[in-house]
Parts: C-alpha cells; sequence; structure tokens
C-alpha cells in the first residue's frame, strides 16, 4: 500500500521531482544511508547507481514531501503480512496478464524437420514444437494463441485445429 501511494504520487509529480536537483550531491546518499531496512537500503543504492529519467532521485522524493515509513510503521511488517501484500499485488499482475491472443499471419515459412515458422501481424514470431499434418497455416489466417498448462501456448486455427507452439520473437 505504501509503494502503491508512493507510485501515484510520483507519477503524478514526476516532472516537479525531476527539475527539482539537490543541490548537496551526497544528499541521496545520506538518505539511502538512512534506509533501516537492509533491501530498501540497497535498493534506494542501486536507483542512485542506475538512475533512470523516470524515477526521481530519492533526495528529489524527499525534498518533494514524500517521506518514507518510520520505523514505527515498519515494525513488525514481516513474516505472513510482507508475503500477503505481495501475494495480493502478484495477484494483480497476473489478472492483468493476457490468456489469449488473435492475430493475423503475415509470413509462414518451415524448419527442417516440417514445423512452421509463423509471423503475426504484430511483429511477434513463433514455431509450431512438433510437425502436424492437420495444421496448415496460410497467409491472411487469423489464429488464437492460448496460455497453456506449465507455461505452454497452443495456436488455434478458425477451423479449430491446434498445435503446441513457442514464441521466437
Amino acid at each position: 500500500m505504501i509503494r502503491k501511494s508512493l507510485c501515484c504520487l510520483l507519477a503524478a509529480h514526476s516532472s516537479l521531482l525531476l527539475a527539482a536537483a539537490p543541490a548537496d550531491p551526497l544528499a541521496d546518499l545520506r538518505v539511502c544511508a538512512a534506509q533501516a531496512d537492509d533491501a530498501k537500503r540497497l535498493a534506494c543504492y542501486d536507483a542512485i547507481a542506475r538512475p533512470r529519467p523516470e524515477t526521481p532521485a530519492p533526495a528529489a522524493v524527499a525534498a518533494a514531501g514524500i517521506v518514507a515509513p518510520t520505523a514505527e510503521e515498519q515494525f513488525g511488517y514481516r513474516g505472513n503480512l510482507a508475503r500477503e501484500e505481495l501475494d495480493r499485488e502478484e495477484q494483480k499482475v497476473q489478472a492483468a496478464k493476457l490468456e489469449e491472443l488473435v492475430a493475423r499471419i503475415t509470413a509462414v515459412s518451415s524448419q527442417p524437420q516440417g514445423e512452421f515458422v509463423i509471423t503475426l501481424d504484430n511483429d511477434q514470431v513463433w514455431v509450431q514444437k512438433r510437425p502436424e499434418a492437420n495444421v496448415r497455416p496460410k497467409i491472411g489466417d487469423e489464429v488464437t494463441i492460448k496460455a497453456g498448462m506449465l507455461g505452454s501456448f497452443l495456436l488455434v486455427t478458425k477451423s479449430g485445429r491446434s498445435t503446441r507452439v513457442a514464441r521466437l520473437k
């Protein structure tokens, strides 16, 4: 929840934060050094070492009035409680993932063993896992690629025929 609030505030005030440069070049390091949590302190140092344009430096965040959780707020926030929040965030990410993709074939080629390689209109390239005579895609065909079990994918044609595929690009 704290992380979400911080992200929202940063997004809303990114231009203000990016314009604010610390007068003291060591201010960012001091902000990181003051962080009590080891993982957060390391993440803070990493952010300084590899700054991204859309991520303001810690001193800029502090100057904007966004404060890190206090030691009291962090006290006892570990174990099941911390895991539950991470699980909720991961579930939101999983819910946002596509379960299937519908696209048109723009190119078809074949591998030496007979597996087809298709390029879709979104520039993705997929290869058939095993050659199957009942699935022969053609340029212009609309296909659906569905997420399968254990990270596998299934290409389904308009006629309902299917075959396992893997993404190359």
